[in-house]
């Protein structure tokens, strides 16, 4: 559960430095959070860290994606004045 969180909080983080970096601290961070999650119930136990690393890895993917096309698109214009 707390990979999940601290994979989501690097997502989020890293999304907008190195975009390449939170999309894959993102998708590994919606990997392990539901399988947190499903050993919390099994033993009985609160999954909000769980449910928290799993909402913070989506968001760190969605963002780290927008940033990634974001300097795509910057990067792909002609920046030369002549």
């Amino acid at each position: 559960m707390i990979a999940g969180l601290v994979l989501g909080i690097a997502s989020i983080l890293f999304g907008w430095i190195i975009p390449l970096v939170g999309v894959v601290a993102g998708v590994i961070g919606i990997i392990l959070s539901p399988i947190g999650i499903k050993r919390a119930k099994r033993w009985h136990q609160k999954h909000t860290i769980g449910v928290s690393g799993l909402i913070l890895s989506i968001v760190g993917l969605v963002w780290s994606i927008i940033w990634w096309i974001g300097y795509a698109g910057a990067m792909s214009q002609d920046s030369i004045v002549y």
